[in-house]
């Protein structure tokens, strides 16, 4: 078959397909280390924005000449664009020779089990085993680092199966052309997504896949496949009451070593061997899956505390596994978190600040309260007292009126006068053989 590329050059690439899949298949470039995606069954709209889409990926490439060369070789990103005369039909990118699937590491199926890279790497072969598979999750997280580095890319449909390893057990990413693409007008949503690596906020429905989608998904699905990777069984995997698939438990933050760990009423034996990882790598998978999107680890933290456990790992004579990291003497000091550590930290300060504020105000209103409860109650004792004390007036008055007229005591000078339900009263000092008193009479 032939086309034409952006140069308008002729590229001619082989009719029979490496392999095909939904949107389209993959062709071997003629006398190139390239191959072609030809896509298929594509409307005009479909064609127009993957031509944008592909040829802004070209040009706007996540790599720079200061970007380590395997790097760059890991992460498997378009080079030209493909038309016939119709248009755009595909692009070309590089080819990888003899890799599996990453997916072959984690499920180990019977019908792969005898490729020598799944040999190689298999948990009961290998005494590095462990080392090995965490140099694996630092390499494919220092790939998406770079690729995050722009703030234009999100993978949104990472997973094992998008993911190959070879022999050397390098790492390198395919599937990129489904990526997120934020340009400097426009954004091409991503085109596809696996429920099982997506973040609870989608299942949740708090977020639209076919809008823009933050990065802190790819944070969730590189910490859902490096958790497979490692202990070969999905990170939510377990029996809980009323939650039958993986998705729901998904949704529900169902992590076994997270905050409803208690839920679970069967926890399944690979989860123990999560003691193994650094305290920091405790917490970056933690963080990934029992927070909120926010706080996920992201490929900076992933990066540091990965090496700095695989740094202070001594590796066996045989067998040492092909692409290194950067080693340190021992493991970094509990008292020299890393960052994601540090943010964590600070935001448990900040909560503990804020419940001591808000205790204070609380002490403070209580306070308050009473203050106004005790004054509210002398109010009312004083009123209480002023009518009793107004009822025992008038009680005197009646007595000061009989006394009056029943003695020869004589009124003296007025001194007051009330009116009480249409009755006037006088007080005046009465004035009587044992002295002068005041009393009040009604006036007639």
């Amino acid at each position: 078959m032939k086309y034409k590329n952006l140069s308008n050059q002729k590229i001619y690439i082989d009719d029979k397909e490496i392999t095909s899949g939904g949107q389209g298949a993959i062709h071997k470039v003629t006398n190139s280390n390239s191959v072609a995606k030809i896509y298929k069954d594509l409307d005009n709209l479909k064609k127009a924005k993957l031509n944008e889409k592909i040829r802004f990926m070209i040009a706007n490439p996540p790599f720079d000449s200061s970007t380590p060369q395997e790097i760059i070789d890991s992460i498997i990103w378009p080079t030209d664009v493909l038309y016939d005369r119709r248009g755009f039909v595909g692009f070309v990118m590089p080819f990888v020779k003899d890799s599996i699937e990453l997916s072959n590491l984690v499920f180990m199926k019977k019908k792969h089990i005898a490729n020598p890279i799944i040999q190689k790497f298999k948990k009961d072969n290998n005494s590095d085993f462990f080392r090995q598979r965490l140099i694996m999750c630092y390499n494919l997280a220092s790939v998406l680092k770079v690729i995050h580095q722009r703030n234009q890319y999100v993978v949104v449909d990472l997973k094992p199966q998008n993911v190959l390893i070879d022999i050397t057990g390098k790492i390198v990413l395919i599937d990129i052309d489904s990526i997120q693409v934020k340009t400097f007008n426009d954004t091409y949503y991503a085109d596809a997504w696996t429920d099982d690596y997506a973040p609870p906020e989608f299942h949740n429905r708090k977020i639209n896949p076919k809008a823009e989608i933050s990065p802190s998904w790819d944070y969730f699905a590189f910490a859902s496949t490096a958790y497979q990777l490692l202990f070969q069984i999905p990170a939510f995997m377990g029996s809980v009451d009323g939650q039958t698939t993986l998705v729901e438990k998904i949704a529900k933050y169902y992590f076994p070593h997270g905050k409803n760990r208690r839920k679970f009423r069967v926890i399944p034996k690979p989860h123990e061997e999560f003691r193994q990882l650094s305290s920091d790598v405790k917490r970056a998978f933690i963080d990934s899956f029992d927070n909120e999107p926010m706080y996920r680890a992201d490929f900076g933290v992933w990066v540091d505390c990965l090496a700095s456990q695989i740094g202070g790992m001594s590796a066996p004579k045989k067998n040492i596994f092909t692409p290194k990291v950067k080693k340190t003497s021992s493991p970094p000091p509990k008292q020299n978190p890393t960052v994601q550590r540090q943010r964590v930290l600070n935001r448990i300060a900040f909560k503990q600040l804020f419940l001591r504020f808000f205790s204070k105000i609380k002490v403070i209103l209580s306070l308050l309260l009473f203050v106004i409860v005790f004054f509210a109650i002398i109010s009312y004792l004083v009123e209480y007292i002023q009518k009793v004390n107004q009822v025992d007036v008038y009680g005197n008055i009646f007595d000061l009126e009989k006394h009056y007229s029943t003695t020869e005591d004589k009124l003296g000078k007025l001194l007051d006068t009330q009116t009480i339900n249409g009755i006037v009263w006088e007080q005046h000092i009465i004035k009587s053989k044992n002295g002068s008193t005041f009393g009040w009479i009604k006036k007639d």
